[in-house]
C-alpha cells in the first residue's frame, strides 16, 4: 500500500506549490541576527521546526509557536552566513521573510516556502520570533531555532543520494518514552540521510498511549479536531525527532490511522476533523501558506487528490 501510494504523496507535495504568488523577501544588512545567539531555554517554538518538500531550487519551512507571534525566516548558503559573519558595512547575503503572524484559525503553525534556492547546495536558515502585538507582550524579535538542509541537484544532474523511510509512528501502545521520545531519529540522523520519506500514521489517532510506560499526553482517541491536534503535538514533542526534522528534509503521505483504522476517505464521518487538522494544525501532512505582502494563501489538498 505505501508503495503504490509513494509516488502520487510526493507529487502531490510537489503541486501543492503551484498557484499562489510567493511571499517577498529582503536582503539583510550586517546587523541581521546572524550575529546574534540562541534564546536559551526559550519555549516559542515547543514543537520544533521542520524542513520539507524540499527540490532542487525551493523547501519548505514548519512551525508552530506558543501563541500569537511574529515570525521572520532569515536563509542563506552556509557560505553566505560566513561572508555575512565578516561584513560590518555592506548589505550582506542573507534573504529575510516579511514578518508573518499566527494565529489561532492554524493553531499557531507557519509553513513557509523558500524559493529561488541552488541546487546541491547547502543552505542554513534562522528562525526569529517577537510578539504580535507590541502593545500587549512587548517581546522583541529573537533568534529561537537555527537548522540546514541540502538542495537536491537539478534534474539534468546524476547523483548519489542517500534516504531513509518508515511509518508508523507511535502505534500499538508503544509511543514517546523518555526525553528523545523516539530515539531510532537519532540512529537515523547519525547516516546523514539526504532525505526522509515518511510513509503515514504519522499519528495512531485511534491508539492509546496509557502513561506509564509512555510519556503522558496521549492516553485517548481523538475524534475531534483540537483532539486531533493534540495528538500530533504529542509527537512532534518528542526531542529526538525535533532534532531529526531541523536538518533532515521529509516527504510525507497520509494513511489510515491520521484518522482511524481502515477509514473510508469522504465517507468516514470523522474525515473532515482529521483532515482539517491536516491543513490547519501541527501534523506534517501536504500543507503550504504562502505569504506575501498582500495575500495569504492557504491551499488545502482535496479529498480526492489524497485518495
Amino acid at each position: 500500500m505505501h508503495a503504490s501510494c509513494l509516488p502520487a504523496g510526493i507529487l502531490l507535495l510537489v503541486s501543492s506549490l503551484v498557484g499562489c504568488s510567493t511571499f517577498s523577501d529582503e536582503r539583510v544588512g550586517s546587523n541581521s541576527s546572524s550575529e546574534g545567539t540562541l534564546v536559551a531555554g526559550s519555549d516559542f517554538l515547543a514543537q520544533g521546526v521542520a524542513v520539507g518538500d524540499v527540490s532542487s531550487q525551493s523547501a519548505l519551512l514548519w512551525l508552530r509557536t506558543d501563541g500569537p507571534a511574529s515570525v521572520q525566516i532569515e536563509w542563506a548558503t552556509v557560505s553566505g552566513w560566513e561572508r555575512a559573519s565578516k561584513l560590518a558595512t555592506v548589505v550582506a547575503p542573507v534573504l529575510r521573510t516579511v514578518s508573518i503572524t499566527t494565529t489561532s484559525e492554524t493553531d499557531y503553525t507557519l509553513t513557509i516556502p523558500l524559493e529561488g534556492l541552488s541546487p546541491a547546495t547547502r543552505y542554513r536558515y534562522h528562525v526569529l520570533v517577537g510578539s504580535a502585538d507590541q502593545t500587549t507582550r512587548q517581546v522583541p524579535a529573537s533568534l529561537v531555532a537555527k537548522g540546514e538542509f541540502t538542495t537536491l541537484p537539478d534534474e539534468k544532474t546524476s547523483a548519489v543520494v542517500t534516504f531513509a523511510w518508515s511509518g508508523d509512528l507511535g502505534g500499538q501502545g508503544r509511543c514517546r518514552q523518555g526525553v528523545s521520545g523516539y530515539p531510532i531519529f537519532d540512529v537515523i540522523q547519525r547516516h546523514n540521510p539526504d532525505f526522509f520519506l515518511f510513509l503515514g500514521d504519522t499519528i495512531y489517532a485511534d491508539n492509546l498511549c496509557p502513561s506509564p510506560p509512555n510519556e503522558p499526553g496521549a492516553d485517548f482517541k481523538a475524534t475531534t479536531l483540537e483532539t486531533y491536534r493534540l495528538r500530533h503535538r504529542y509527537q512532534r514533542d518528542a526531542k529526538a525527532l525535533q532534532q531529526f526534522l531541523k536538518t533532515v528534509p521529509v516527504y510525507v503521505i497520509w494513511d489510515d490511522h491520521e484518522v482511524k483504522n481502515n477509514f473510508s476517505g469522504p465517507f468516514e464521518e470523522q474525515m473532515p476533523a482529521g483532515r482539517c487538522c491536516g491543513s490547519t494544525g501541527p501534523s506534517l501532512l501536504p500543507q503550504t501558506i504562502r505569504i506575501d505582502s498582500i495575500d495569504v494563501c492557504a491551499m488545502v489538498p482535496t479529498l480526492n487528490s489524497l485518495f
